[in-house]
């Protein structure tokens, strides 16, 4: 079997995006519009999807996973792997430190399931780049690792 016909079982790993922001929804209505495609799961916050295709469609349902083998593809359910677990829904629109965790937070995880080899593919939905700059992120220098937060970050 070669490399790449082994990628097509696995599933694709979309990130919510921002949870304050368009991504939650357009996950969402991705998973509405494509019944018959839906390889994949979503890496974010199942309180905050949960929002966003209730407010599609009340009966769809959100499944919360902790493990890629919880996941199936042949029910009418999204999956979402727990990657952060908001206490409350953000406010919509508004840029917070921790929309930008959380939305990170996602990214991190689903980069962790790709080099696993768990997923094909990773598919990231838009996230608000002034979310990120608060956030201490861990960026790599040479084989070195260092946080990095602020204005410094931009470089």
């Amino acid at each position: 079997m070669s490399e790449t016909s082994s990628f097509s079982h696995l599933p694709l790993a979309v990130t919510m995006g921002d949870p304050a922001g368009i991504g939650p929804e357009i996950v969402a209505r991705m998973f509405l519009r494509r019944p018959a495609q839906r390889r994949w799961i979503v890496v974010g916050d199942p309180l905050v999807m949960r929002h966003a295709l209730a407010g599609l469609d009340p009966a769809a349902h959100v499944r919360r996973i902790t493990t890629l083998a919880e996941a199936r593809f042949d029910d009418d359910v999204l999956h979402v792997l727990a990657s952060s677990a908001c206490a409350s829904l953000p406010p919509v629109g508004q840029v917070t430190v921790e929309s930008g965790r959380a939305a990170y937070a996602a990214i991190l995880a689903a980069i962790q399931l790709a080099k696993s080899g768990t997923v094909s593919g990773i598919v990231t939905a838009p996230i608000h780049k002034e979310a990120l700059v608060p956030t201490p992120l861990p960026v790599r220098v040479g084989a070195k690792v260092r946080t990095c937060s602020g204005p410094s970050c931009r470089r």
